[in-house]
């Protein structure tokens, strides 16, 4: 899904990939079919220097009083024009500009970049990056999901997280909250939180002792009522 689409066109049999994984999927469309059985293609491949437009070290975000703030950093540039932010209700297809930021165009330092949604969709709202080269190339950036925050009593920030997590309540009151960790096998962790009135930001200890994966975390207030429930990935 990193790779380009291309358009062989008409007596045209070659298009040039830059591959960075493991494998390479190509699809194929037909604007129409008379009397054939089936398709061949021949694909051969070459080893070369693969240089890609951009080295993403960080795509992040959080969700916080109705806005989400997205952050990524490149850590190299090469013929970089600009980003454009691009938001969908399903993370599959659907996706919408939303905003678009200047590139460095060459760099080979470190580069953070900051954009803020004003306006996240009501649930869930799932980001990419499509980076945009001066000759028009472009590239996407894996999918990041944030949750909307608007009324709700706690948030869990970031997703997908690299180890740190962080639980930010609207409104605090005195007593032990419970935080449990499940996975798709059923295994369950539990952590408890002595909150303090006053106090909205607390980083959760147990889940930077977890390994990779997907996980469903819920939060229970003093009453042990559900106050959360949301699912988070850790890379």
């Amino acid at each position: 899904p990193q790779n380009p689409m291309g358009d062989c066109g008409i007596g045209l049999n070659i298009l040039n990939f830059c591959s960075t994984g493991q494998c390479m999927t190509f699809e194929f469309w037909a604007t129409s079919v008379v009397n054939r059985a089936g398709w061949d293609a021949l694909v051969s491949s070459v080893a070369a220097p693969c240089v890609l437009p951009i080295e993403l070290l960080t795509f992040d975000g959080i969700s916080y009083q109705g806005y989400n703030n997205l952050t990524w950093t490149t850590a190299t540039e090469i013929n970089n024009d600009y980003f454009v932010i691009e938001v969908s209700p399903n993370g599959v297809d659907g996706f919408k500009e939303v905003g678009n930021l200047e590139g460095a165009g060459n760099s080979s330092k470190e580069i953070n970049y900051y954009f803020t949604d004003t306006d996240p969709l009501t649930d869930i709202s799932y980001y990419r990056l499509k980076q945009v080269d001066f000759d028009g190339k472009f590239s996407y950036s894996n999918i990041i999901a944030l949750e909307s925050t608007t009324n709700t009593d706690a948030f869990i920030y970031p997703n997908p997280s690299t180890g740190n997590l962080y639980l930010e309540l609207n409104e605090s009151k005195d007593g032990i909250y419970t935080i449990i960790y499940s996975n798709v096998l059923g295994s369950i962790k539990k952590e408890k939180l002595n909150i303090t009135k006053g106090s909205n930001s607390y980083h959760l200890n147990s889940f930077s002792k977890l390994n990779r994966g997907i996980y469903f975390i819920q939060v229970l207030d003093e009453n042990n009522e559900v106050i959360k429930n949301q699912k988070i990935v850790k890379k």
